[in-house]
């Protein structure tokens, strides 16, 4: 699990995500962003993301309610057009992810290469897919 170090006061957290890939963006919100704490996984807080551009979102989260449930996850689930292309275009696909406050700016990548266990690759004979980022947000 990555991490990200910041200061504890009553500024905003800012998260922006760029997806690349050649398989279409699943699901009505497409992306989907959540808090908890490691204890209690099923206790999760879904934070609100939006589509800035093409392929780009962004959410922002009051710092001091990371303080409870410091993990943030960001789901994106993606649909192929063709199952015989799925291993292809998962090996293909990239999420890079930006996080910042006033202070820190830290920058994340999930690619298949280097983050293998960060994809979901569903089953065999299903066109779906999906790329997870973990990141403990160390409160100071």
């Amino acid at each position: 699990m990555d991490e990200f170090k910041t200061k504890l006061d009553n500024q905003t957290l800012d998260i922006s995500v760029t997806v690349s890939s050649d398989a279409l963006m699943d699901g009505s919100s497409k992306i989907f962003i959540t808090i908890y704490h490691e204890d209690h996984p099923r206790r999760w807080r879904k934070i609100d993301a939006f589509q800035d551009d093409n392929n780009v979102f962004s959410a922002s989260i009051e710092k001091s309610r990371l303080s409870k449930r410091p993990i943030l996850k960001i789901r994106t689930n993606f649909i192929v057009d063709t199952i015989d292309l799925k291993d292809a275009i998962v090996k293909m696909s990239t999420c890079n992810y930006l996080l910042k406050d006033e202070l820190n700016e830290a920058s994340f990548t999930s690619n298949y290469q280097d983050n293998e266990n960060e994809f979901d690759l569903g089953k065999s004979d299903d066109e779906t897919f999906s790329i997870s980022k973990k990141i403990h947000i160390e409160l100071t």
